[in-house]
Protein backbone atom coordinates (compact mmCIF):
# COMPACT_ATOMS: atom_id res chain seq x y z
CA UNK A 1 0.00 0.00 0.00
CA UNK A 2 2.80 2.60 -0.93
CA UNK A 3 1.10 4.49 -3.41
CA UNK A 4 2.94 7.90 -2.42
CA UNK A 5 5.67 5.56 -4.29
CA UNK A 6 3.64 4.72 -7.19
CA UNK A 7 2.89 8.40 -8.00
CA UNK A 8 5.88 10.08 -6.83
CA UNK A 9 7.37 10.61 -10.51
CA UNK A 10 4.31 12.12 -11.64
CA UNK A 11 5.70 15.48 -12.37
CA UNK A 12 2.79 16.62 -14.47
CA UNK A 13 -0.24 15.34 -12.68
CA UNK A 14 -1.75 18.26 -10.45
CA UNK A 15 -3.52 15.88 -8.09
CA UNK A 16 -1.10 13.22 -7.77
CA UNK A 17 -1.62 13.46 -3.88
CA UNK A 18 -5.05 13.26 -4.48
CA UNK A 19 -5.09 10.38 -6.32
CA UNK A 20 -2.60 8.64 -3.90
CA UNK A 21 -5.08 9.34 -1.07
CA UNK A 22 -7.84 7.85 -3.16
CA UNK A 23 -5.70 4.16 -4.46
CA UNK A 24 -4.67 3.96 -0.72
CA UNK A 25 -8.69 4.17 0.68
CA UNK A 26 -9.23 1.81 -2.01
CA UNK A 27 -6.35 -0.42 -1.48
CA UNK A 28 -7.51 -0.55 2.20
CA UNK A 29 -10.94 -1.18 1.46
CA UNK A 30 -10.33 -4.09 -1.04
CA UNK A 31 -7.76 -5.42 1.47
CA UNK A 32 -10.85 -6.10 3.82
CA UNK A 33 -13.37 -7.45 1.40
CA UNK A 34 -10.12 -10.00 -0.12
CA UNK A 35 -9.77 -11.18 3.26
CA UNK A 36 -13.24 -12.20 4.01
CA UNK A 37 -12.89 -14.51 0.63
CA UNK A 38 -9.74 -15.97 2.16
CA UNK A 39 -7.08 -14.00 -0.29
CA UNK A 40 -5.27 -11.58 2.27
CA UNK A 41 -2.95 -12.25 5.16
CA UNK A 42 -3.28 -10.87 8.66
CA UNK A 43 -0.66 -8.59 8.58
CA UNK A 44 -2.27 -7.09 4.89
CA UNK A 45 -5.54 -6.46 7.09
CA UNK A 46 -3.64 -4.75 10.37
CA UNK A 47 -1.79 -2.48 7.74
CA UNK A 48 -5.34 -1.62 6.11
CA UNK A 49 -7.19 -0.85 9.32
CA UNK A 50 -4.57 1.22 10.63
CA UNK A 51 -4.65 3.35 7.31
CA UNK A 52 -8.28 3.77 8.16
CA UNK A 53 -7.92 4.51 11.77
CA UNK A 54 -5.12 7.11 10.52
CA UNK A 55 -7.41 8.92 7.90
CA UNK A 56 -10.78 8.52 9.76
CA UNK A 57 -10.54 8.80 13.62
CA UNK A 58 -13.04 7.41 15.65
CA UNK A 59 -15.22 7.39 12.84
CA UNK A 60 -14.24 4.08 12.12
CA UNK A 61 -12.82 2.54 15.30
CA UNK A 62 -15.53 0.27 16.03
CA UNK A 63 -15.61 -1.23 12.79
CA UNK A 64 -12.00 -1.62 12.67
CA UNK A 65 -11.96 -3.51 16.39
CA UNK A 66 -14.66 -6.07 14.95
CA UNK A 67 -12.08 -6.60 12.26
CA UNK A 68 -9.61 -7.06 14.28
CA UNK A 69 -11.65 -9.61 16.40
CA UNK A 70 -12.54 -11.32 13.96
CA UNK A 71 -8.73 -12.39 13.22
CA UNK A 72 -8.73 -14.31 16.34
CA UNK A 73 -11.80 -16.41 15.47
CA UNK A 74 -10.96 -19.81 14.29
CA UNK A 75 -14.46 -20.41 12.88
CA UNK A 76 -15.05 -19.41 9.10
CA UNK A 77 -18.64 -18.37 9.01
CA UNK A 78 -18.45 -16.94 12.26
CA UNK A 79 -15.24 -14.70 11.46
CA UNK A 80 -17.45 -13.86 7.99
CA UNK A 81 -20.22 -12.51 10.21
CA UNK A 82 -17.99 -10.39 12.43
CA UNK A 83 -16.08 -8.55 9.23
CA UNK A 84 -19.77 -8.24 7.65
CA UNK A 85 -20.51 -6.52 10.47
CA UNK A 86 -17.43 -4.40 10.61
CA UNK A 87 -16.97 -3.65 6.85
CA UNK A 88 -20.81 -1.99 6.99
CA UNK A 89 -19.97 0.21 10.10
CA UNK A 90 -16.95 1.23 8.15
CA UNK A 91 -19.07 1.48 4.97
CA UNK A 92 -21.50 3.32 6.30
CA UNK A 93 -19.60 6.07 8.23
CA UNK A 94 -17.75 6.78 4.61
CA UNK A 95 -21.27 6.97 2.89
CA UNK A 96 -22.72 9.27 5.22
CA UNK A 97 -19.71 11.84 5.99
CA UNK A 98 -19.10 11.90 1.76
CA UNK A 99 -15.49 11.46 2.60
CA UNK A 100 -15.09 8.79 -0.01
CA UNK A 101 -16.92 7.06 -2.89
CA UNK A 102 -17.38 3.58 -2.33
CA UNK A 103 -18.57 1.14 -4.65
Amino acid sequence: MNWDQIYRDMAFAPYKGDMAEHMKLRDALTTLFCFMQGQAKDYDVHDALGYLEQRFGNGVLIGCNMIRKALRIEDETARDQVCYEGISLIETYLRRNHSARVE
